[in-house]
């Protein structure tokens, strides 16, 4: 069996490289497309993030009593693909010969070839012991996820997004929703529907034990609930699971006394949004927090 410790290694120099690789095409793209040359450095940034995970993870992986082996195989094919691709787009970056579209190629033949799934198989493993892993893939979903929005944009690009779509979708985000009301709650899953897996809660007590069970990359709260309203809801998630503020979203009427002193209290800093908004405005604040790094 393929030792799991390789696997991780591989993958530390694999993050690294794609980084680095990103990193030049954000340089090179910078005066000629400014939105690829900004999708390119973002992409820079998340790989340098993973690298630290996969870091973390080898750290652990010498620590705990996980198994180091492993019935997954790396396999030379994943190794030369995935490498191949990357030192290719470097030596066009090196000529001046490349293109956008020879990024977006690059982009999609490694970032969804098995490298990411071997990402989160060794993070589905840790994160049975740890559960600081569950953040890392939600990371992987929000780096998928930004490149599509990216191709969205993009007419010319079109080809490729179609490419992505017919893969299995197992980078999905998951949004949670926390309001009372079944109306309510079955709008705002359709709406969300394209931006990852919805889930939902009747109030705040039941929201809770689900932030246990699972990483929620945006969070959509009404105030006005029974058992746990909404501002005890967000005071309790933040005592519980610190930083997990930056992914809240208020929906409700901002005229509500409590949530006026709440937002007075904490700066304005938490995101609130009028019930009722437009469909265009709900998938936007939604899409603001996903599209957020911690």
């Amino acid at each position: 069996m393929e030792n799991l410790k390789e696997i991780i290694e591989w993958l530390i120099g694999v993050e690294s490289l794609a980084g680095e690789t990103y990193e030049k095409a954000q340089e090179h793209f910078k005066n000629g497309d400014e939105e690829l040359s900004a999708l390119a450095g973002r992409l820079a940034r998340d790989e340098h993030a993973h690298h630290e995970i996969m870091t973390k993870a080898l750290e652990s992986l010498n620590r705990s009593g996980v198994p180091s082996d492993t019935p997954v195989t790396l396999g030379e094919a994943v190794k030369e693909d995935v490498e191949g691709w990357f030192a290719a787009f470097a030596e066009m970056i090196k000529r001046g010969t490349i293109t956008g579209s020879d990024l977006v190629e690059c982009i999609v033949r490694t970032e969804y070839s098995e490298w990411n799934t071997l990402f989160l198989y060794v993070v589905n493993l840790l994160k049975r012991s740890d559960h600081g892993y569950k953040k890392a893939t939600a990371l992987i979903a929000q780096h998928k996820r930004e490149v599509e929005r990216f191709l969205k944009n993009r007419p010319e690009f079109c080809a490729q997004l179609a490419r992505i779509k017919a893969l299995d979708d197992i980078w999905t985000e998951n949004i949670l929703v926390v309001d009372d009301s079944d109306m309510v709650t079955d709008a705002l899953k359709a709406i969300l529907e394209d931006e990852g897996r919805v889930d939902s809660a009747p109030d705040g007590r039941a929201a809770l034990r689900k932030l246990g069970d699972r990483y929620y990359a945006a969070i959509m709260t009404d105030v006005d609930m029974p058992v746990m309203n909404g501002v005890e809801f967000f005071r309790e998630a933040c005592r519980a699971y610190p930083g997990v503020g930056s992914r809240f979203i208020f929906f409700t009427a901002i005229t509500d006394p409590r949530l006026v002193q709440f937002l007075s209290e904490n700066g304005g800093g938490v995101k609130c949004l009028p019930k009722p908004s437009s469909m265009r405005a709900i998938r936007a604040a939604v899409v603001d927090v996903l599209s957020r790094r911690e």
